[in-house]
């Protein structure tokens, strides 16, 4: 998306001269408002006009964020890019404005149009500007990108963007003061665009390096408390997935589509308590299962549901599935060791399962068959969890239905050794249910 505006930056000393000096005057005629998402509203700010070009982005707003690391990540600009020691930079600030632009003429579904549309249509600025007292703008970076343009484009339909009005903060706002003000007017759900999954997550994980606790963090979002622990383990799971299984550290761009995937990973994956280390494995498969989502005709968010309501189960039939044998895992030989209880399955091994799913990755055609081997699996566990006592009868259903649709005579001869290769292994699972239902009907003693 090309920008007409090319940013022209004012002296900082000269904008904060004339910053302070309309502050006063304002101040004098009393032209202020409250903003009670600022201190409770207890401080009186002035509202003053400024030519367009003085305020800066800037460059810690979370709905650029995602962007500007993937931007980093592909090498397209250096890092540290954009750290805010950079934003008095015209090259920095105009990469923020480029990101800006392509949010502006976003909406959202049919009833949040793009801002740049709403201002081409009224032709006005209809909400004040938030700055600091050196002109950084906290809030309404979207809609001064919008007016710049519009302005760029015909000065004289959108005359009314020469200059640009602005609430001006103290001098003495905090850091805190101006993320939780950030935070406060944007990421509540609203009628506003909403902000991606993982500029929440990451916003709720600023918050805390603050010390601010959950529950005021929900306050401040007006969000429930679970659904902002959600948000900030999506993300940590998201940078797990960038970081360690694609090895593409802050490739946000990556995540197209995986809102929901995630929210599956975070909820029966992560906060699943019950077994650390068969847990830690099916995150393995959920992670290839969003890796290789466009190749499923399911939805991820199913897939890993199935592969998270019995860990166990799962990885045992894709195992049986793809073939592996799996062992015990061996015992340890450190000097200090707890006997298992008597009669304790041991754990199994699932170093060879691991071993195949990642040799699977670097070959797209293997991953393809085994993506929908997976998603077979993925049914089975699935119903087996739903129905669990009535599972057994409507697989032998399924199986016997299947066997009774094979046609030989218009199959390819190629495929009778393999066809004889299955028929056996068919053979030899009937033998051993079969042998399996004749113990479990003996009386017991």
């Amino acid at each position: 998306m090309t920008a007409n505006y090319k940013i022209r930056l004012k002296d900082p000393m000269d904008r904060v001269a004339e910053i302070a000096m309309r502050v006063k005057e304002a101040l004098q005629a009393k032209s202020v408002r409250q903003e009670h998402k600022f201190r409770g509203g207890r401080d009186i700010l002035p509202v003053i006009s400024l030519p367009q070009h003085y305020p800066v982005y800037r460059l810690e707003n979370y709905r650029t964020r995602d962007q500007q690391l993937s931007l980093i990540a592909s090498g397209k600009v250096p890092e540290g890019f954009f750290s805010s020691s950079k934003r008095e930079d015209p090259s920095v600030q105009q990469e923020q404005h480029d990101l800006l632009l392509h949010q502006a003429k976003r909406g959202s579904g049919e009833s949040i149009k793009p801002i740049y549309d709403e201002l081409a249509r009224v032709a006005e600025q209809t909400e004040h500007l938030i700055l600091t007292a050196d002109g950084v703008v906290v809030n309404g970076n979207r809609r001064l990108c919008a007016m710049r343009e519009l302005y760029e484009a015909d000065r004289t339909a959108y005359g009314s963007f020469a200059n640009v009005n602005c609430l001006i903060l103290p001098g003495s706002a905090t850091t805190r003061e101006i993320l939780e003000l950030e935070i406060g007017l944007q990421m509540q759900p609203e009628t506003k665009l909403p902000y991606e999954w993982t500029a929440l997550g990451r916003a709720v994980r600023d918050l805390r390096t603050q010390r601010m606790n959950d529950d005021d963090i929900a306050s401040l979002m007006n969000r429930d408390k679970q659904d902002i622990q959600r948000a900030a383990t999506m993300i940590d799971a998201a940078d797990l997935y960038l970081n360690e299984w694609l090895n593409k550290p802050n490739a946000y761009n990556l995540l197209d589509d995986t809102e929901q995937a995630f929210k599956q990973v975070a909820t029966r994956n992560w906060g699943k308590l019950d077994d650390p280390a068969t847990r830690e494995q099916t995150r393995k498969f959920d992670f290839f299962v969003i890796e290789q989502r466009k190749q499923i005709s399911d939805s991820a968010y199913t897939l890993i549901n199935a592969i998270e309501l019995n860990p166990k189960l799962f990885l045992d039939t894709i195992a049986a599935e793809w073939d592996i044998d799996l062992k015990p895992a061996e015992k340890s030989t450190h000097k200090i060791s707890f006997e298992e209880p008597e009669g304790a399955t041991p754990p199994t091994d699932y170093a060879p399962l691991m071993q195949v799913l990642v040799e699977t990755r670097t070959d797209p055609a293997r991953a393809k068959v085994r993506v929908e081997s997976l998603a077979q699996v993925c049914a089975i566990v699935g119903e087996q969890g739903k129905e669990r006592e009535r599972a057994a009868l409507k697989f032998s259903r399924s199986a016997e239905k299947a066997l009774s649709a094979v046609e030989l005579r218009t199959a390819d001869p190629t495929t009778f050794g393999e066809i004889s290769s299955v028929i056996a292994r068919c053979s030899e699972m009937c033998d051993r249910i079969a042998a399996e239902i004749a113990v479990l009907r003996l009386p017991k003693a």
